[in-house]
């Protein structure tokens, strides 16, 4: 059952609803819509968090593929070249 969200700079069709509602009602599929969570954080994986991404510029974008590493050289397998690599973090948890 939704509720009115309580005051601090909300707008007046802000309410409160849980995560769940947010599928359910099918929240953001017609149109993007902003949401604000409020969670306490249960997992938070340790493991594989960045990987080397390459940097270059591929069909006008940046590539960010993967990058192979042999004998210090970061190869990218898209872009066929070799070069420094970019570290991307990659967060993943849960609530």
């Amino acid at each position: 059952m939704p509720l009115s969200a309580p005051g601090g700079g909300g707008t007046r069709g802000d309410r409160r609803i849980c995560l769940d509602h947010i599928d359910t009602e099918q929240i953001g599929d017609a149109k993007a819509e902003w949401v604000v969570a409020l969670c306490a954080v249960k997992y938070v994986k340790t493991d594989n968090v960045c990987y080397a991404a390459c940097p270059l510029e591929y069909n006008g974008r940046p590539c960010n593929k993967k990058l192979s590493e042999m004998d210090n050289m970061f190869t990218c397998e898209r872009c066929q070249q070799t070069t420094q690599p970019n570290y991307r973090y990659v967060s993943v948890g849960g609530c």
